[in-house]
């Protein structure tokens, strides 16, 4: 699963931007850093915007989702309908 501090890695974001935030090498390049609680984030911050913006790899607790409502109470064919709602690409007949 996708977590949204991978983003903001050093890696991600690279020495030269991250010199301009001001934050040596030595600090970046030490194990465990994270670049968003040293921009002041906290811990459940970071977990509420992964959230939103990643997801959860499930729809329990989604946006829009009725309460009570899991994977495992819905039909199959529900995932193939919302995966073709929101592909980018239109099945079209020859």
């Amino acid at each position: 699963m996708f977590e949204l501090a991978f983003a903001f890695s050093p890696w991600t974001m690279g020495g030269t931007a991250l010199g301009r935030l001001g934050i040596a090498e030595s600090e970046w390049q030490a194990p465990g850093f994270n670049l968003l609680t040293r921009l002041g984030f906290t811990k459940s911050q970071i977990s509420q915007a992964s959230d939103i913006i990643c997801g959860r790899g499930t729809i329990e607790g989604a946006p829009h989702i009725k309460p009570g409502i899991s994977a495992s109470s819905m039909r199959p064919t529900n995932a193939v309908s919302m995966a073709r709602a929101t592909s980018p690409l239109k099945a079209t007949s020859a």
